[in-house]
């Protein structure tokens, strides 16, 4: 059974990640576009794009996926998009471009020159796989009159925006290290019982207080906020006072 670990990228990262993404964007268009007026947006898209009951396109390298929605005939229209020309003869040399075009938007995206395993999906990708829960993150691709939804697994969204890792040398230190000279009052409790307050008030020096405890019952070394640090029996130690700790 495969493991997939929580790992959200958060408001932060995936406003970033937009940010990453419309830059790599616009460079694609610069090589593709033939009409320098062409304008693209990347937006980030909520865990429910509305994309169910359409065509995907699943590109994956190793541990890495990315997922194009292939509304219609993507490629065709793609392709007269980027090339200017007009629905016609030309109409089968715009699906080729048009392909190539996703491709290499691809390439681009995800900062790599290698080679992807293409697979068209003729359902929604496996729920599992782009769950934000898991590190997806979703974008919607306005490019022109032409819309459509890119989603990055957390492996690649990864890639392109490295988490920061909890150095354990600089934010974990040794409680000991920690604390350092801090000081902290103590004090001893002892517990006597209960009497009437009457006979408190006639408490005369030299007398004998009977606590009605056993002489070996523990005795309590608090904070000077009450707070128990732990218990032990009186002692003496080098001619002082102490308590032996149990």
């Amino acid at each position: 059974m495969k493991v997939r670990p929580i790992q959200w990228q958060g408001s932060k990262r995936t406003e970033t990640l937009s940010k990453l993404l419309a830059t790599k964007l616009e460079n694609w268009l610069l090589a593709w576009s033939v009409d320098a007026q062409l304008m693209a947006s990347v937006q980030a898209e909520s865990q429910d794009p509305g994309h169910a009951g359409i065509a995907w396109r699943m590109f994956t390298r190793g541990d890495q996926a990315i997922w194009v929605s292939a509304r219609g005939d993507l490629d065709k229209r793609l392709g007269l998009l980027l090339t200017g020309v007009r629905s016609g003869d030309s109409a089968g040399i715009a699906g080729n471009i048009g392909a190539r075009a996703i491709q290499d938007l691809v390439a681009s995206l995800s900062e790599s020159t290698g080679d992807w395993v293409v697979e068209t999906l003729h359902a929604s990708p496996d729920s599992k796989d782009i769950d934000a829960r898991f590190g997806a993150s979703r974008f919607a691709i306005d490019l022109g009159p032409e819309q459509f939804a890119v989603i990055l697994n957390s492996a690649l969204a990864n890639t392109l925006l490295p988490r920061e890792r909890v150095r354990k040398e600089s934010t974990l230190v040794a409680r000991k290290a920690a604390v350092g000279k801090t000081t902290v009052s103590l004090k001893v409790v002892m517990e006597m019982g209960e009497i009437p307050i009457r006979s408190g008030l006639e408490f005369r020096a030299g007398e004998v207080f009977k606590s009605g405890r056993e002489l070996d019952q523990p005795i309590r070394l608090q904070a000077i906020d009450g707070r128990v640090i732990q218990e032990g029996r009186l002692a003496m130690h080098e001619g002082q006072r102490a308590l032996q700790l149990n």
